[in-house]
């Protein structure tokens, strides 16, 4: 249920851009409704499918700790059972796994479905068995390898083909004692199934191998390496510093008396017919009436549900997340854009921060920082802060070179071409990032009551270990309604945006 939407959407998208030229040829030619579906259309939007199947085995990978609430074993599990008995190390040991897997996943999808270049997956070596990339056949030493590998692959198959057909003249001999013909169909059926012979022999021969002889069955002790110790130790050493316990006390009372506690007082001692109409102002402002009449209906439906002040608490707690994660993710993205060693350093740390799995978080912040408001703030700034980075970086990257020239030409400053001409024409893209930052927060509203988190996810807390699915299921339809609210403000922003450019 959590992780269907992607792979519906970007199949729905992949198949609605396929060019309608390409439709109404195939549809010249005679093709039915059902031949044009699947012989033009869903090969051409197989890029777009593939990219829809990898964000669900994203979605699904993030949703391995919340399985395990449900009796899910696996490495959700492991995260778990560490959360429960506040084990960072552990936690983080099973987290990597999943980072991992998310890691193998990512990359195997997207290179199925990455465009292919015919020439350069063309096979002129006559090679019957290739292990290495097609595109290293110029390199000797792999070109030598393969060749090595290729004449042992040929080696085998002759032992095999003359163990099958020794197998198939003794066994079919025995039952043609019995029945000659049958002994002749099964003697070359037999010979026609040589790989399926093969490879059942192989595997009768692991399992003697692994029962009597050596235990091959699991990964041996020898091998595996702990890092539990070590991560439990830094963070111990963390806790016990003092200057470090300082910076924490000094972050937490400057976040919660300057950013959060304001703004929550703001948010929920506001009379709601003023925050009614000032949501009714902003939204005009960024997409006319009818834009600002739903988007106030929304909120408004919030107080028909009995959890306007839960809904404030969770509309400021996730601005607060997010002002933090622009304030700190927009200068990074900025700096990596200029700078390929930052943006090869924050690559790998924003992809492990993007894939492992909340709860691991939860723990070390905990640990650090104590069970209060402030501490869901910054495990949610953690977790929404990746896509504010990787939108600024990317807007930055796709200004297009004549820009530069032409700032060079007029005599700008780097930082002048930065802050007048570049950021702006980036501003469609950053606020994309915000757009995204903002549904990871919400996203982690209902996590952060486990550590003193309050709102809408509270709610929803609540109700899940008291079994209401009634107070549940109001609490998370209003998280969808201030998600799609906020979704549409920060959308309308950026089509105004977009359209002021040009784009």
């Amino acid at each position: 249920i959590y992780a269907m939407p992607p792979v519906v959407r970007l199949t729905n998208l992949g198949i609605r851009q396929v060019p309608q030229t390409s439709v109404e040829v195939a549809q010249s030619f005679g093709s039915t409704r059902l031949q044009t579906m699947a012989k033009v259309q869903i090969p051409q939007a197989m890029p777009s499918i593939v990219l829809g199947i990898n964000q669900t085995i994203m979605m699904a990978l993030g949703l391995a700790v919340l399985a395990a609430f449900i009796g899910t074993g696996g490495l959700g599990r492991e995260v778990y059972k560490a959360l429960f008995k506040l084990k960072v190390g552990w936690a983080f040991e099973a987290g990597m796994c999943i980072v991992f897997m998310a890691i193998i996943f990512d990359r195997l999808t997207l290179a199925i479905g990455a465009p292919k270049d015919s020439e350069a997956l063309a096979d002129r070596t006559q090679l019957r068995f290739r292990l290495l990339p097609q595109t290293w056949y110029r390199v000797a030493p792999a070109r030598w390898f393969e060749q090595g590998l290729d004449a042992l692959w040929r080696g085998i198959g002759a032992a095999s083909s003359a163990l099958t057909h020794g197998v198939a003249l003794a066994l079919g001999g025995l039952l043609g004692l019995v029945n000659r013909d049958f002994g002749a169909s099964f003697a070359r059926g037999l010979k026609a199934r040589q790989f399926l012979f093969i490879a059942v022999l192989i595997i009768l021969a692991i399992f003697a191998v692994d029962r009597w002889i050596y235990d091959i069955g699991y990964y041996p002790d020898s091998l595996m390496f702990r890092m539990r110790g070590p991560v439990d130790d830094s963070v111990d050493w963390l806790a016990s510093n003092k200057i470090f316990a300082a910076f924490s006390k000094g972050l937490r009372a400057f976040t919660f008396l300057y950013l959060l506690d304001p703004l929550e007082k703001f948010l929920v001692g506001l009379p709601w017919f003023y925050a009614l109409g000032g949501l009714f102002l902003m939204a005009w402002a960024a997409g006319g009436w009818r834009f600002a009449a739903v988007v106030s209906f929304l909120m408004f439906l919030t107080g028909v549900g009995n959890i306007w002040v839960p809904t404030m608490e969770t509309i400021a707690a996730t601005l607060a997340s997010v002002l933090v994660c622009v304030v700190v993710g927009l200068p990074l993205g900025i700096f990596a854009a200029y700078n390929r060693t930052l943006e090869r350093i924050l690559t790998p740390i924003l992809d492990t921060m993007q894939t492992m799995p909340t709860f691991v978080y939860l723990i070390p912040v905990l640990m650090l920082f104590g069970g209060n408001k402030v501490t869901a703030i910054i495990a949610t700034v953690i977790y929404a802060l990746p896509p504010m980075v990787r939108m600024t970086m990317l807007g930055l990257k796709q200004v297009p070179a004549q820009v530069n020239e032409v700032c060079d030409a007029y005599g700008s400053t780097q930082s002048q071409s930065l802050f007048k001409v570049k950021l702006p024409m980036a501003s469609p893209s950053i606020m994309l990032g915000v757009n995204q930052a903002i549904a990871m927060a919400l996203a982690m509203q209902v996590i952060t009551p486990m550590v003193a988190g309050e709102g809408l996810g509270l709610v929803v807390f609540q109700a899940m270990t008291m079994a209401d699915t009634g107070a549940g299921l109001v609490g998370g339809i209003g998280i969808v309604l201030v998600a799609v609210m906020l979704d549409r403000l920060t959308s309308a922003a950026t089509a105004r945006q977009r359209k002021a450019l040009g784009l």
